[in-house]
């Protein structure tokens, strides 16, 4: 089943974001209305082998958490969580590179999603894009795609 990141309003009008799984954007709207979110934002989560071998990894992981009686492995699901949304923007995310590894380890920046949004802000380099992502990851895709922008790009970890 394919992967949609999603924004939502909930019922007291604070924004969520996420990733569900689901068969349609139309059937994740329907997903995020029967818990009583507001679909704001439904986008396919494009996913190469990589990432689908580590967001299912994960996937199993939460669902054995969630399974358990053992509070310690509940603990554990808000952090699967978060590699599940890095493994989205990119298979190598959730390896822990920081600015001074990140360039010498080698892993190409490329992902499916990173690439597509490089496109997009490279189409209309002065539209004003605020992308929320690894700092470490858009940097080197953009980069290496021969764009750098002008004007302050700021990055939030």
């Amino acid at each position: 089943m394919p992967a949609f990141e999603y924004t939502a309003v909930d019922t007291g009008g604070r924004e969520r974001t996420g990733i569900i799984e689901g068969d349609t954007p139309r059937h994740v709207r329907q997903l995020l209305r029967d818990q009583q979110l507001l679909p704001v934002n439904v986008v396919e989560v494009d996913m190469n082998d990589a990432q689908d071998a580590k967001y299912d990894l994960y996937v199993r992981q939460i669902e054995s958490a969630l399974e358990s009686t053992s509070m310690a492995d509940k603990a554990k699901i808000l952090g699967l969580l978060a590699r599940m949304a890095l493994v989205a923007i990119h298979p190598d995310l959730d390896r822990g590179f920081d600015w001074k590894t990140a360039a010498t380890s080698g892993v190409s920046p490329h992902s499916p999603k990173i690439d597509a949004m490089a496109k997009r802000v490279m189409l209309n380099r002065t539209c004003g894009h605020i992308v929320f992502v690894d700092n470490v990851a858009a940097t080197r895709a953009y980069s290496t795609a021969g764009f750098m922008p002008t004007a302050t790009l700021r990055t939030w970890q």
